[in-house]
């Protein structure tokens, strides 16, 4: 893997987020997509873990049936920036982080209709193990009429997919090795992650248990 120096990125990033403050708010006012060409970074967290080991266990409709999101992230990085080979801390300077939650959302609205306008305008989409997990996840949404154009839903799905660079699929297509998102980060000297999914999913279930 190819190294990099360590940066901590987290000071250099413009954050939206569809979150209320006040429990009052019913609607959702997303920032607007940008309007300049980017690349979307997103990732998604859920409800429950994939079960193992069951014994004609039907992934793909656990993912898109079953399993619901609970907390979207983007991150919009600038094309130009990039292509130019500017420096990371000034590309992310430039970018914007959009944060939707599952319980959040217009009435009778999607979550996440901001975050597939995102997908429809950005020149490309990078996520991790996205096109085998993320996507399948939020598949159910797409059948919310799009605030952008008027393409069938298994349309639009499939040209977001087409345009998805899954960077675990791509090294492991070119390694026949599937590394963690962990080995990578430290291969390549960058911060390794502060959790991981099941994390989320705990901590999830103790704000629904409180309340929250």
């Amino acid at each position: 893997l190819l190294e990099a120096p360590k940066m901590d990125l987290t000071a250099h990033i413009t954050t939206f987020s569809t979150h209320p403050t006040d429990d009052s708010i019913s609607a959702v006012d997303a920032p607007p997509v940008p309007d300049w060409p980017f690349c979307l970074v997103y990732d998604l967290e859920t409800d429950s873990n994939v079960p193992r080991g069951n014994s004609g266990f039907n992934r793909d409709d656990f993912l898109f049936r079953q399993m619901q999101f609970t907390c979207a992230c983007a991150l919009a990085l600038p094309s130009d920036a990039i292509l130019r080979g500017n420096p990371a801390e000034a590309i992310l300077a430039a970018g914007c982080r959009f944060t939707f939650w599952r319980d959040v959302a217009p009435k009778g609205g999607s979550p996440v209709a901001k975050l597939l306008d995102l997908f429809d305008k950005a020149e490309v989409i990078v996520g991790f193990n996205s096109l085998g997990f993320d996507a399948p996840v939020i598949r159910r949404f797409y059948k919310f009429r799009s605030t952008a154009g008027t393409l069938p839903p298994e349309q639009r799905y499939l040209l977001h997919r087409a345009k998805t660079l899954d960077i675990m699929a791509r090294v492991r297509d070119a390694s026949g090795t599937h590394f963690k998102l962990q080995a990578m980060l430290e291969s390549n000297r960058l911060a390794g992650k502060s959790g991981d999914g099941a994390d989320a999913v705990a901590l999830w279930r103790r704000a629904e248990a409180a309340g929250a």
